[in-house]
């Protein structure tokens, strides 16, 4: 039992050196169970649990495991924004981070000779592991959606730090549209017009004119 005191000691100091605060004044009804997306009502509960708060500050979110109260939160969409990152390519680095595995998961689609009948569809969505949770690196929460659940995963400040970390040490390709109109703004600021751009870089002429238009309102 004096190892178990001991144990939670410790965790209780890194979740205050972490910025954590202790959760006061819960409901009776302390919990409340989430199903993760990519999943039907009922089906599927991955085991996490939420802590109903009352006396939170706007913006701050409870981790699901230690309790702590975060905020600063961004969505992936968010992120990848932030570093110019494609969604897919910002999992990639999140999943290497540890902080996201892919799972598999599976639907029901109509079939396309016969609409009224449905066959499994089966494909990979990100999930967030325990240990970025535990982390404090990724809080999972749950939305509900036209009476479907879903999950929106968050990344905390901390995960955003390590994603930026990753980004700054050159790990991370540059995703090939940022290639393509940085070729294309180059060639623009050495004088050739559109038409020769598109005979130089053999792209597309639609796809010349955007990014022309592109840098040309961002200048």
């Amino acid at each position: 039992m004096s190892s178990y005191k001991a144990w939670i000691a410790a965790k209780r100091v890194e979740a205050l050196d972490r910025g954590g605060r202790p959760l006061r004044n819960l409901p009776d009804r302390r919990h409340e169970r989430f199903r993760w997306a990519g999943t039907q009502a009922g089906r599927v509960n991955r085991g996490f649990t939420i802590p109903r708060h009352l006396r939170r500050e706007p913006g701050e979110i409870v981790n699901p495991i230690t309790g702590e109260l975060v905020n600063g939160c961004l969505t992936i969409l968010e992120v990848a924004r932030a570093t110019r990152l494609s969604s897919h390519k910002l999992a990639d680095i999140l999943e290497r981070l540890g902080i996201l595995q892919r799972v598999l998961a599976c639907k029901d689609v109509p079939t396309i000779t016969a609409p009224e009948l449905v066959k499994p569809l089966y494909y990979h969505t990100p999930e967030v592991t325990r240990q970025a949770v535990e982390a404090n690196l990724a809080v999972p929460i749950k939305m509900v959606r036209s009476e479907a659940v879903k999950e929106l995963i968050l990344i905390t400040q901390r995960g955003q730090l390590l994603v930026e970390h990753a980004v700054n040490r050159g790990s991370v390709p540059q995703r090939s549209v940022d290639s393509r109109r940085a070729a294309i703004g180059h060639l623009l600021r050495q004088g050739h017009s559109q038409a020769e751009i598109v005979r130089r870089t053999s792209l597309p002429k639609q796809t010349v004119s955007r990014h022309v238009r592109t840098l040309r309102s961002a200048a």
